[in-house]
């Protein structure tokens, strides 16, 4: 390199020659992969900022180069800087071990905001349902709907399935992160394309839409935790990306957690990341309308699935799976749906579990006009309407497969401090790996710390620690922006 920063996109990225790193500058990405050095998790996913001369000179050990993050080193510059806390050191130990003492479990001034409804070191609720004992987590994972008399088309439902597919991970999170990351980009910018296409009545481009899914779906396939982290991350966010390839990517996790088959899958992705595209040919006064909908205009966009159905079977090698999830994903197993008010077996796989996700997504994704629902108040939402609006047996598995604390949700420990959930444990689904971001007293740590809570080899520092609930980032002053990278 000639230059000792070369700017890169818009500028906030920039590369420098480890000779010119400086402290405060925020080190976004290597020169080589994260895992061929000894930095350990979370730093795949976040990065860290420069915080002594001493790692400095850790980083010229393996590094020519590195990537810093201009905004993110303008943004920490403004704030009080607190004692240095490294990835290299284990400063962050000892503060996470004073806060645990008897008399230090108390919450600063941000995280009082929820201290009306915090659970305490016993585990007991203060009420409110964006709190919960570890108990009422416990009732909710593993409550079973009769599944023996499943009609036929929601066999694969049932635990004992002969059709279905047990998958392994082939992948660690750290691992999947960055083609998970390369998929979801290209997804979101091949979707306004075929925006574009639909309002302009042109012909879809059909082998670029199933590569774009086949892309994603491969990774869900390897792991799903890294696409679920990112969905998550932006679907918490202002800046969010399309609803449509949140829900693709949900419902294909879903589905592997089902053990359908990979063409299923990619089936089922497609219907999802298509299912309200006929939404661009509705009056835009009407899509755009703050105040409630009268009864016409709500009448006018359940016309929305017909308009998708219309759109998606013209084209060419479509699956037929496909046009009949655009077209049912709004039926509800009382009858209460539509366009046709189809009743229970009625209705078909492959929709009722995209409707499920599609209701998810709904109540979990940022509204400028609510208060975000945590996961688990959506899944309690869900378990209401277990044989209502959907067959209970896929609401039950739907629970199983989020697992309560999904990947990318944040939630607050009985110490105070609140971190994001980074990989889960499906054998012990209460005790995930957990990035901790914000200590006891409401501030962000200058250096964030990974615990893994289902490792039988926890250092003694974080004895009697534990999840106490999940929380909505934006209550703690956390933006959800700043740990998608």
């Amino acid at each position: 390199m000639t230059d000792k920063q070369i700017q890169i996109g818009d500028g906030r990225i920039k590369v420098v020659r480890v000779s010119d790193l400086k402290i405060g500058m925020h080190v976004c990405e290597l020169d080589k992969p994260w895992l061929e050095l000894p930095f350990e998790p979370p730093f795949q996913l976040q990065g860290f900022r420069i915080q002594s001369i001493e790692e400095i000179a850790k980083i010229r050990q393996y590094c020519s180069h590195v990537y810093i993050d201009t905004e993110r080193a303008a943004r920490k510059r403004g704030t009080t800087a607190k004692r240095p806390r490294t990835p290299f050191s284990s400063g962050v130990f000892s503060t996470l071990r004073n806060s645990l003492n008897p008399g230090a479990l108390k919450l600063g001034k941000l995280a009082r905001t929820l201290a009306h409804r915090s659970v305490d070191s016993s585990g007991s609720s203060s009420g409110n349902a964006g709190r919960a004992t570890a108990s009422d987590y416990e009732n909710l994972y593993f409550s079973e709907s009769d599944d023996s008399t499943l009609p036929r088309k929601y066999e694969i439902l049932a635990s004992n399935a002969p059709k279905r597919i047990v998958y392994q991970n082939q992948t660690t999170l750290e691992e999947e992160f960055e083609p998970a990351k390369l998929a979801i980009e290209g997804a979101n910018s091949f979707y306004a394309d075929l925006v574009e296409e639909v309002q302009k009545s042109s012909k879809l481009d059909y082998p670029k839409l199933r590569e774009r899914v086949d892309t994603m779906a491969r990774s869900i396939i390897r792991n799903p935790d890294a696409l679920s982290y990112l969905v998550q991350m932006k679907s918490t966010n202002k800046q969010t990306y399309n609803l449509a390839i949140s829900s693709c990517v949900m419902v294909m996790a879903f589905a592997r957690f089902l053990g359908l088959s990979n063409n299923e899958i990619k089936d089922l992705g497609t219907g999802a990341l298509l299912q309200d595209v006929g939404m661009v040919k509705l009056p835009p006064e009407i899509l755009n309308k703050k105040e409630p909908l009268t009864d016409t205009e709500f009448k006018l966009v359940q016309r929305h699935v017909t308009l998708s159905r219309s759109i998606v079977e013209r084209i060419p090698g479509i699956s037929k799976k496909v046009v009949s999830v655009c077209y049912y994903h709004h039926e509800r197993y009382d009858g209460s749906g539509y366009p046709r008010g189809l009743k229970q077996d009625q209705i078909p796989l492959f929709s009722m579990i995209t409707g499920i996700v599609d209701t998810y997504m709904a109540l979990t994704s940022f509204r400028s006009y609510r208060r975000t629902s945590t996961s688990y108040e959506a899944l309690c939402e869900l378990t209401e309407l277990k044989n209502k609006q959907f067959i209970g047996a896929l609401v039950d598995r739907f629970i199983q497969n989020i697992a309560i604390f999904p990947v990318g949700s944040f939630v607050q420990l009985n110490s105070g401090h609140v971190g994001v959930v980074v990989a889960r444990n499906p054998m012990r689904f209460l005790e995930p790996k957990v990035m901790l971001v914000v200590d006891p007293q409401g501030n962000m740590m200058d250096q964030a710390l990974t615990i893994n809570f289902a490792s039988e080899q926890r250092s003694r520092f974080f004895e009697g620690l534990r999840i106490s609930s999940e929380v909505i980032p934006d209550e703690f002053g956390i933006d959800a922006q700043d740990f998608f990278v």
